[in-house]
């Protein structure tokens, strides 16, 4: 499962930025700087009192960039960005500091947020009766190849476990794993002992795992209609 899920991003030529930025980062802004240096997000981010990094992939694969990279003194200057960059998604930018060009993103479309504050989740197959624990997908075309697809909301106030935390791997808990504990009662029970609601591993995430594994059902909200 995870090779298809990793060689299914590959084949959508997703990649992986950064956004340092307030708490108000809202990801449909258009003009946005997204770097893939995460050391260069957390520096922006911590010039803001709530600052925070924001980790995103963009779709590049029908992507039209600007065919110039500018330096960010250049770019400031430019008198009518709307009309310049007319027709392109992407504009790459050399930040003050930066090594590598930022992309400035001029087509909100192509960016796609993936953390917990994902939008909607997704599980193919049948459900009959009520919820119990069940693995959950970001990936609406991965899910929907194991049968009826079933979507779902997650509550803001779910607390989640990483297990690419370093926490996490001493102890009891080390033997949790995402392949294992959806068949490993013993693991859930764990999880509930330590009252997480959901487990993932945000670094294989990241790299295209893009599964989570819902331990207390109770802060899933089913959409109204299944897809």
């Amino acid at each position: 499962m995870k090779l298809l899920l990793e060689n299914w991003r590959e084949y959508l030529k997703e990649e992986v930025y950064y956004h340092g930025g307030g708490k108000d980062f809202l990801p449909t802004r258009i003009g946005t700087f997204y770097s893939k240096d995460k050391t260069y997000a957390e520096k922006y981010a911590a010039q803001h009192k709530d600052g925070q990094v924001s980790e995103v992939e963009i779709d590049l694969s029908q992507a039209n960039v600007y065919p110039k990279v500018f330096w960010w003194q250049e770019f400031q200057e430019i008198w009518q960005p709307q009309e310049m960059f007319k027709g392109y998604d992407i504009v790459k930018v050399i930040e003050p500091n930066g090594e590598e060009p930022s992309i400035v993103v001029l087509n909100p479309e192509l960016v796609r947020t993936i953390n917990e504050n994902q939008e909607t989740w997704y599980h193919g197959g049948k459900i009959e009766g009520d919820l119990t624990p069940l693995y959950l997908s970001a990936n609406k075309n991965l899910s929907s190849m194991h049968g009826e697809l079933n979507s779902f909301k997650i509550s803001q106030g779910a607390k989640w476990m990483d297990l690419s935390d370093l926490k996490f791997s001493i102890g009891p808990v080390a033997m949790i794993s995402m392949d294992s504990i959806g068949y490993n009662e013993e693991q859930i029970n764990r999880v509930r002992e330590l009252e997480y609601d959901i487990v993932w591993n945000k670094k294989d995430f990241h790299q295209g795992y893009e599964q989570v594994f819902v331990v207390n059902p109770k802060v899933l909200t089913p959409m109204e209609n299944k897809l």
